[in-house]
């Protein structure tokens, strides 16, 4: 795994961890999420997306994900039928 690929995954853990604490002040936003805080929010996908290369570069590990409430994924039809 590399490096920053490691890098991403622990943040995206620590975006998780916040969740409910960002669901207070930022719900429905897009965030650009790094070192275990919000470093910017937007209204839109594209607008955090440019924000997060603009600030950090496209080799940064950061996260650009909208605050809303998750809810677990299927990830394969073949547990459906478990």
């Amino acid at each position: 795994m590399s490096e920053i690929f490691a890098a991403v995954l622990a943040e995206t853990r620590r975006f998780r961890e916040a969740l409910p604490n960002l669901l207070e002040s930022h719900e429905g936003s897009w965030v650009v999420f790094k070192n275990g805080q919000i470093a910017s929010a937007h209204a839109s996908q594209d607008e955090a997306y440019r924000a997060g290369l603009a600030t950090f570069g496209p080799y940064s590990p950061h996260v650009i994900d909208r605050v809303e409430r998750k809810s677990a994924v299927l990830m394969s039809a073949a547990h459906a039928y478990c």
